[in-house]
């Protein structure tokens, strides 16, 4: 500058064009923190809290000071001299920073413009994430979590994890050292073990030389910020530490144990046992090495806590001996927990025996009754017990026991009745309630209008007798009926209501009714059966309650009702067409009532045989509502002999059905066998051993009948002595008017057999009308187990018998030559069964599951020694659909069969479009069996089961 005396000059911002990148922050901001606590919590508390620990790493400008590029705005430079005027770029955030500035000198015009830039850079060492959230973390459990710390410099940090001093023992890393190379990463482990005193330090942590709290109080949530030290770098790097602490712990009502008194063998005594989640998060519970005195309900007690979630489990107690029993409750959670519960009680000797102490009735309409019996019976040698049923609030339960008191001498036993009759449903409290604040109503309304009326009257007889005229007021009137209408409430109120059940006694509620479905009522009812010894000598166990009575706790029977609208009706429950001639037909007409309030779709009708001798002539037509439809019933028997069917018409949209028992009786002389169809089936038997079966044959005649029993086409394969297989004794016989001669079928083969032995034999008698035939079928094995399909149309080897396999030459399996192998029977090339699942089953929302099952028996020999058998089974490897619903093994007796049934379960598909594409999956499932009596030639090759099933796809 020019001029002796010098001059001063000033700074000025000639425009403000500062720029910067769209790099992320040099430093945690404290918005930039308040956005990241917000995204993780939902509580305002909880964001305050990892604000405030964020912002202990956050970098801000002092309050004086704005701006990246700080300077003085004025000077002073001496003559023929200069100075340096200080200008700082101290930059918050990454990016390109630029200021015009002008530079004017007092006393003179001139200006000199000056260009201010700067380039402002991340710092090299950084978190790859500022906040580490443990989400819920459980008192005493070990979390651990990688922190990833990041270099994006040119040359190498060392970096430290520094453990606050208020946490140590809590937290901890591993490694807490090491270098971060240029451009990479280098990861530390965190390790978290909480504890409860974790809240009390971290409510007094030291940052900056102050004490600060990082606590949300009220919910157990802790945000800590943790340094992570880089000596070279002068810009400190924190990151937060966020979790919830919580408890594992499972609150027990009653947490001392449970004490459930006497109770007797033969029945069950609960309490209730209340578990509440003390934790913040959810667990699963379950109730493990139950022993086999105590049963959990529901669920088998096994369930699951939501936080803070209460559950009450029912405790039952099964004694199965009289004794004192200690038993112990262990209730395991996911949380790793286990607690044991002390469970103890009594068992005591039943002073009755009952037949059921379960009773479940069958649903009746309202007006109808309906029944069940059980048997009690007095166990006791030589003591009598008198029992008396008590029913409880009889005007809601609606029970009645027959006899309601008894006393039963020793051994003895009286059967008891149990009846219900069905009745409209009480109403609940609410709707009472409701009437009793219409009727207040209504009748304050009416006494307001009354007394409107009697002023108006007043106020005519006034102006026409003068001014003291006045119309008389009846308030005695208005008491009276103030006092009956109040009468009237109090017995309202005093109804028994649903709610006024106690869980003592049972319950009682009415269902949800939906569109088109009508209401049903049901109910569970305990009823006590007082008992008490009529002998001067106490029972061992109980007190004495008088010289000659004992009274032990009383026994208790459940029963359950339901009553339903009675919507369907029919005119009658049963039809009797009475003794009609062979040939001959009679129509009786039954009429169908709707009670209901919609109409109903055409009845659909069930249960009568196709070929029976009942039928419809009618069809059935829509009901409407409150009317009425009638049905032709027509019968016609084609033979002698008693004909009963049920009919069954539904209205399915409604859910209901009424039944009408058909009779009818056919009159011809005929005879008549037992079994009808003639097929007498004799299963299973070993060879050379026997088995027998019966066939009745009645003469339905006034007159005496001879039969003669003649075999028809000998299809069975004699046995190896040219003798059949079957015998009938006696095979001819004269039978008495109503009289029935049995006769006895012996199946008595001496070889095995691929196919079944077969034999007709016709039953001759003469002048008969309906001729009878006798099909006999029996099978032989030579070993003690066997595998049968019971469903005919499935590929059962017993079930078809080719002609190509039959054995012309019918000799011995040990003189059979192997050049006639090809030609002869061989057990060894029996088919196993095929078992084809329809091919809708198991489809999803199809509504239909088939169960196709096997039956393994074992027969239960006369002639040589028998044990019971096992078998088990073996799948095919690969198997995906098929299962077995009965479990994959099993024991089998001598003489008994057990069902192993098979389930198919095809893959969920997506839409199909319309078109029905697919595959048929087959598996085989070996059966082997094992034990029981077995021929030294018997085959003891598994039995292979073929399964089939539709896939689409």
């Amino acid at each position: 500058g020019g001029g002796g005396g010098g001059g001063g000059f000033t700074l000025e911002l000639a425009g403000d064009r500062e720029e910067a990148g769209d790099d992320e922050e040099a430093g945690l901001s404290a918005e930039a923190a308040l956005e990241v606590a917000q995204e993780e919590a939902q509580e305002q508390e909880e964001s305050k809290m990892l604000a405030s620990a964020s912002s202990v790493s956050a970098l801000e400008y002092p309050p004086n000071v704005k701006g990246a590029l700080q300077f003085e705005s004025s000077g002073r430079v001496g003559p023929y001299s200069e100075c340096h005027h200080v200008i700082t770029f101290a930059p918050l955030a990454p990016g390109f920073f630029h200021k015009a500035c002008a530079l004017r000198f007092t006393g003179t015009g001139e200006v000199i413009p000056i260009a201010l830039s700067g380039k402002a850079v991340k710092f090299p060492v950084y978190l790859s994430d500022p906040l580490v959230d443990l989400k819920t973390v459980v008192y005493g459990k070990l979390y651990r979590k990688k922190i990833e710390v990041k270099n994006r410099g040119k040359i190498a940090f060392k970096v430290q994890a520094l453990v606050p001093p208020e946490l140590e023992g809590w937290l901890d890393f591993g490694p807490d050292m090491g270098f971060v190379q240029p451009d990479a990463s280098f990861e530390m482990g965190l390790k978290l073990r909480p504890t409860p005193g974790l809240l009390d330090a971290c409510r007094c942590v030291s940052v900056g030389g102050e004490k600060r709290s990082f606590v949300v109080e009220g919910s157990d949530v802790i945000a800590v910020p943790v340094r992570v030290a880089v000596p070279k770098q002068a810009v400190k790097v924190y990151f937060t530490l966020r979790a919830q602490l919580t408890t594992a712990r499972l609150d027990l009502e009653p947490s001392q144990g449970l004490d459930l008194g006497p109770c007797y063998t033969s029945e069950r005594l609960a309490q209730k046992l209340v578990l509440r989640n003390a934790s913040r998060l959810p667990q699963k519970f379950g109730v493990v090495d139950l022993p086999e005195e105590l049963q959990v309900s529901p669920a088998q007690g096994f369930g699951v806590l939501l936080p803070r979630e209460s559950r009450t489990l029912d405790v039952v107690f099964m004694p199965n001996a009289p004794v004192a029993r200690s038993l112990t409750l262990t209730l395991r959670t996911t949380l790793g927990e286990v607690y044991k519960l002390p469970v103890s009680g009594v068992g005591v000797d039943p002073v009755l025996e009952m037949s059921h102490s379960v009773l479940e009735l069958v649903p009746c309409a309202v007006g109808d009754e309906t029944s069940a019996s059980i048997t009690v019976r007095n166990p006791s040698r030589s003591k009598t017990v008198h029992f008396n049923w008590t029913v409880p609030m009889f005007g809601l339960s609606n029970l009645s026991l027959s006899p309601a008191v008894a006393s039963l001498p020793p051994g003895g036993s009286v059967r008891v009745e149990v009846t219900f009759v069905g009745k409209e449903p009480p109403r609940s409290r609410r709707l009472i309630d409701l009437e009793v604040k219409a009727r207040r109503e209504e009748f304050e309304r009416a006494k307001r209008v009354t007394r409107e009326d009697t002023d108006e009257v007043a106020s005519q007889g006034s102006a026409s007798k003068g001014k003291g005229a006045k119309a008389a007021s009846e308030p005695n009137d208005e008491v009276a009926a103030a006092a009956a209408l109040e009468a009237e409430l109090e017995l309202l109120r005093g109804a028994l209501a649903p709610e006024d059940v106690p869980e003592s006694v049972g319950s009682m509620g009415l269902s949800e009714t939906s569109k088109g479905e009508p209401w049903s009522a049901h109910g569970r009812w305990k009823i006590p059966c007082h008992v008490r010894f009529v002998d001067s000598h106490a029972k061992p166990g109980y007190p004495r309650s008088g010289a000659s009575l004992q009274e032990p706790r009383p026994h208790f029977l459940e029963v359950s009702t339901v009553v339903v609208a009675r919507v369907l009706e029919a005119s009658a429950t049963s039809l009797d067409f009475g003794e009609l001639a062979v040939g001959q037909s009679k129509i009786i007409e039954l009429r169908v009532t709707n009670h209901g309030e919609t109409s109903l779709a055409p009845l659909r009708s069930e249960g009568l045989n196709a070929t029976g001798a009942f039928s419809l002539l009618n069809s059935l037509r829509p009901v409407q509502a409150k009317g009425y439809t009638t049905v032709l019933v027509h019968f016609a028997p084609d033979s002698q002999g008693v004909r009963q069917e049920v009919l069954t018409l539904k209205a399915w949209e409604m859910g209901r059905q009424v039944t009408v028992a058909l009779r009818g009786e056919g009159v011809s002389p005929a005879l008549s066998i037992d079994p009808p169809d003639g097929v007498v089936d004799l299963g299973h038997c070993l060879e050379s051993d026997s088995a027998e079966a019966s066939v009745k044959l009645k003469n339905d005649s006034v007159f005496p009948l001879t039969y003669e029993l003649v075999p028809e086409g000998d299809r069975a394969r004699p046995n190896f002595n040219a003798q059949s297989a079957f015998a009938l004794v006696p095979d001819e016989a004269v039978i008495k008017a109503g009289e029935t001669r049995e006769v006895k079928v012996i199946f008595s083969p001496d070889h095995e057999r691929v196919w079944p032995y077969q034999l007709k034999v016709k039953v001759r008698v003469p002048n008969q009308v309906k001729e009878h035939t006798l099909r006999l079928t029996g099978r032989c094995i030579a070993r003690q187990m066997y595998v049968l399909c019971p469903d005919p149309a499935s590929m059962d080897a017993a079930a078809m018998q080719p002609a190509a396999r039959e054995d012309p030459y019918l000799v011995r399996p040990s003189a059979r030559l192997p050049a006639l192998d090809g030609f002869l029977e061989r057990v060894e090339d029996r088919p196993g069964p095929r078992l084809t699942f329809p091919r809708d089953s198991g489809k999803p929302n199809s509504g239909k599951e088939t169960l196709l099952s096997v039956v393994v028996g074992s027969v239960a020999p006369v002639a040589f020694p028998g044990s019971p058998g096992t078998y088990e089974l073996e799948w095919e490897a690969g198997n995906r659909y098929f299962s077995a619903v009965s479990g994959d093994k099993g024991t089998v007796t001598p003489g008994q069969q057990a069902t192993v049934q098979f389930k198919f379960t095809p893959p969920e598909r997506e839409e199909s479009f319309g078109l029905d594409v697919g595959q048929w999956a087959r598996t085989v499932v070996k059966i082997h069996m094992s034990g029981g009596f077995a021929h030294p030639h018997a085959s003891l090759d598994p039995c292979h089961v073929l399964l089939e099933g539709y896939i689409q796809i």
